[in-house]
């Protein structure tokens, strides 16, 4: 159990972070293309963490407060559209080991599908942004 909980932790923790990012680079982005599939990945963030919340509700254990503080008003790109895309790959590449490492640490069937679930919908999300850096 200890294990299942470590790995619904990280990701949640994982995918909180990255939707405020996400968001906040969103905000920021040039191409219309980018920031619809910007948000798009926020949206599937925020899925993640109310499907990894339901776990913990589940059984009991204490929901991780969350900071939604993470992300400003500002309308200035810190970096260009393409190196935020890039930046978001690598993200969905990490979501995607943090889901084979929840899968591996599961023994629970509901878990196990959870997460194998999540790495595929992860990689066809990253699929699309590749596209869009194409």
């Amino acid at each position: 159990m200890a294990g299942e909980i470590t790995a619904i932790f990280a990701s949640l923790r994982q995918n909180k972070i990255g939707a405020a990012l996400i968001t906040g680079f969103a905000q920021v982005a040039q191409s219309p293309m980018l920031k619809e599939y910007l948000f798009r990945g926020r949206d599937l963030s925020w899925k993640k963490v109310e499907k990894l919340n339901q776990f913990f509700i589940d059984e009991h254990i204490p929901i991780p407060s969350s900071s939604d503080s993470f992300v400003t008003d500002s309308v200035i790109a810190p970096f260009s559209d393409k190196l935020m895309a890039v930046n978001i790959l690598f993200l969905q590449t990490a979501s995607i080991q943090q889901d084979c490492f929840g899968f591996t640490n599961s023994l629970r069937h509901d878990l196990l599908t959870y997460f194998a679930g999540s790495a595929l919908e992860t990689g066809k999300y990253a699929e699309d942004g590749v596209d869009i850096l194409i």
